[in-house]
Parts: structure tokens; C-alpha cells; sequence
């Protein structure tokens, strides 16, 4: 008789997720494209919960000293024998997110390169995080410069160091927190290499919908989670499609609903619907409609200058995953859409909701910005 294997709900532990009988949908043809694809220094940028951190978690048990190479088994990588004979377990790795971290990164790959006589790996998860709260309490000037000297120091010139890989939810190279590196190699949302690798593509919820017994429910799935574009490949959102085959197997008749939202913060999204106008409310209302928008995204805003512009408020609903790519862009331009069911009702109830907040709060303010946004008269709120 069969053991199903659990669901890995809020699971980014790799180690654990593989040794106490996880569902795991095989992302380690990562390691082969980062090796195949050099970069020094390389940089993902994808929304949360889209798998960063259980990536991360992969690679440091692959390159790690002590490396347990049953992890692998049957994997994808462990058909190439000869790259993990060469690469898995040889190296030692310094793996920190910077949620709640801080420390001397150069001192640390000097000390381990020295020690084992191999340079090192560093891995960063959550690189942005730091800056995005400094923000929010006004301590922005004293990160920044914390953070780009860490960075620079560690990534820059260090003979200690074999290759990095970041991750976060925005590109702020802007910043000038990678000043003079030459060496760093992005990897954004609208580029096609890498791009299979965050997010479960159409044939992995397949398999996992076939394993778990629910097959009859991949049109709900495909519907309410699947409609995200990263490069050239169309992927559903990880932490969605688990959680509800997860309430699925607690009750079959559960009906779908939005796992993401509460996920992470909005602060970011609720302070630009403060600055939003009725033009804007409108575009809003287009897409919650199946409406597009085309607009200009710039996918190297700086949390500096984030609130400059109203306009950027398109560019951080894209990269946060709240809005998706549809059809080809022309530069900058992008048509912009809501990916699936489950983002249609958050816009729909909750961002709605939070910009009718604002409107109710000031009144009048508001009443003053509606007059004359669209060339025309308005002169009440609905």
C-alpha cells in the first residue's frame, strides 16, 4: 500500500522537506543552469512565495560540505553524474536571509576558504528586505550604506569567493548597493533564463493533482492560480496550488480560495492607493473587469524614489505578482493583466476596500482629485 507523502506547506527546509516524505516538485536542474550559465554573482527577483527560499535551501545541501547525497535521489540532477561528482558536496557554503540577519560576509568566506582550502558559496535570501523596512522607519541612509558595504566587500575582489546567488522581490541595483560590480548577473521576471525554475509550471501540478488523487480539480487550479509569465514560461503560484490540494485532501468539496494575500505586508500597495486618483481607481476597475492596461514598467525602481510617481504603482503590482505580463512587450511597455481567479477577488474586495477606506477617511481630498482627473466633473463617491 502506497504512502502518500505530505504536502509541504510553508516547508523551505530542503533537508527536512526530503527526509521526512514531502511532496517535492524538482527544481534542481536550477544547479545545472547556474553552473552551465555562469554568472559570479547572480540575482532573482520573483513575488514571494513563489518558491525563493526552498531554492535557496536546495542549492546549500547540494554544494555543502557533508553534503547527504541520498537528498538527491532520484532527482533530476543525479542523473549527471559527473557534475555532482564534481560539485555536490565540495564546497562550504555561507547561507543567511536577510529577514532578521546581519554579519561580516568577507570575513566569513576568507575564514571558511582558508579552513577548508575551497573557495566559497554565498547565498542571500531575501536580499531586499532590509531596505524596505528601513524605509518604513525611517532609517534608510544608515542601511543603505550597512548594506552596500557588506555586499561590496563580500561580492567585489573576493578571492575567497567561487559564485553567489540572491534573491528578492525587487530590483534596486539602482541603489548603488552593487556599486562597481561587473560581475553581477540579474535574473528578473521578464527574463527567460531560469524562468521554469520559480513557480510550478502547467505539467508539475499536473503530476501533482495525478499523485494526490484530485485530477478532477485542475481546471478550478488552472483558473484561480496558474496565469503568471516569468521569461518565456507560464507557472502557477506555488504556495496556492499546495494549500489547496492540502484543504482538498481535508475536504473534497473545499472550494478555492486566496492563500497569498496575507502572506507578506501591503504596506507598499495601500500607500499608493492613498496617492491614487479617480484615472486610476478606473484602470483598477478595468482589470478586475478581464480588462488591460498597457503601461510603462520600470523594473529598477529604488525604494528612494518609490513613491515619486504614481505611476509606479504599475510597476510594483507587476513585480509583486499582483498584475502579469500578457502578449509581447514593446520596450518598457508592457499589457498588463490580472493573472487568475485568486488575484481578480483580492483586487476586487481587498484593494478596492483599502482604496474606499482612503476615500471615506478624506472625503474631500478626494472629491477634489476626482474633479477634473479624467477632464470631467465628479461629484460624489461610490
Amino acid at each position: 500500500m502506497r504512502t502518500t507523502r505530505k504536502l509541504p506547506v510553508g516547508i523551505e527546509n530542503f533537508e527536512k522537506l526530503r527526509t521526512e516524505r514531502f511532496y517535492y516538485v524538482d527544481k534542481t536542474e536550477l544547479i545545472k543552469e547556474l553552473l552551465d550559465n555562469w554568472g559570479e554573482v547572480n540575482l532573482f527577483t520573483r513575488p514571494r512565495r513563489f518558491g525563493k527560499s526552498l531554492n535557496m535551501s536546495m542549492l546549500k545541501y547540494f554544494f555543502g560540505y557533508g553534503c547527504d547525497g541520498s537528498l538527491f535521489d532520484g532527482l533530476e540532477i543525479a542523473k549527471d553524474q559527473e557534475l555532482c561528482r564534481e560539485y555536490m558536496g565540495k564546497f562550504p557554503v555561507i547561507s543567511i536571509t536577510l529577514k532578521n540577519v546581519g554579519s561580516s560576509l568577507l570575513f566569513l568566506s576568507e575564514a571558511l576558504c582558508k579552513h577548508y582550502g575551497q573557495k566559497a558559496i554565498l547565498l542571500i535570501d531575501e536580499y531586499d528586505v532590509p531596505l524596505d523596512k528601513a524605509r518604513q522607519f525611517g532609517y534608510y541612509d544608515e542601511m543603505m550604506e550597512l548594506i552596500r558595504n557588506l555586499f561590496n566587500q563580500a561580492m567585489k575582489g573576493n578571492d575567497s569567493l567561487y559564485f553567489a546567488v540572491m534573491t528578492g522581490c525587487l530590483k534596486i541595483a539602482k541603489e548603488s548597493i552593487f556599486t562597481g560590480l561587473n560581475n553581477l548577473k540579474v535574473m528578473g521576471i521578464t527574463d527567460v533564463p531560469f524562468d521554469e525554475h520559480f513557480g510550478f509550471t502547467d505539467g508539475e501540478v499536473r503530476d501533482m493533482l495525478k499523485y494526490y488523487e484530485i485530477e478532477g480539480q485542475y481546471e478550478t487550479v488552472k483558473a484561480w492560480y496558474d496565469g503568471y509569465r516569468f521569461g518565456g514560461a507560464d507557472v502557477y503560484c506555488p504556495w496556492d496550488v499546495i494549500n489547496y490540494c492540502a484543504a482538498l485532501r481535508e475536504n473534497s468539496q473545499e472550494l478555492p480560495r486566496a492563500f497569498w494575500i496575507n502572506t507578506s505586508g501591503n504596506d507598499i500597495i495601500r500607500t499608493f492607493l492613498k496617492m491614487a486618483k479617480n484615472r486610476t481607481r478606473k484602470e483598477l476597475e478595468e482589470l478586475v473587469n478581464g480588462g488591460v492596461v498597457t503601461k510603462n514598467i520600470n523594473q529598477d525602481l529604488t525604494y528612494r524614489e518609490l513613491y515619486a510617481n504614481i505611476n509606479n504603482l504599475w510597476s510594483v503590482l507587476f513585480t509583486a505578482g499582483y498584475l502579469t505580463q500578457r502578449g509581447e512587450a514593446d520596450g518598457n511597455l508592457y499589457q498588463l493583466a490580472i493573472p487568475n481567479l485568486e488575484i481578480r477577488q483580492i483586487f476586487a474586495e481587498q484593494v478596492m476596500e483599502w482604496f474606499q477606506e482612503e476615500v471615506e477617511k478624506e472625503p474631500s481630498k478626494y472629491k477634489k482629485k476626482m474633479q477634473g482627473a479624467d477632464g470631467e466633473r465628479t461629484d460624489h463617491v461610490s
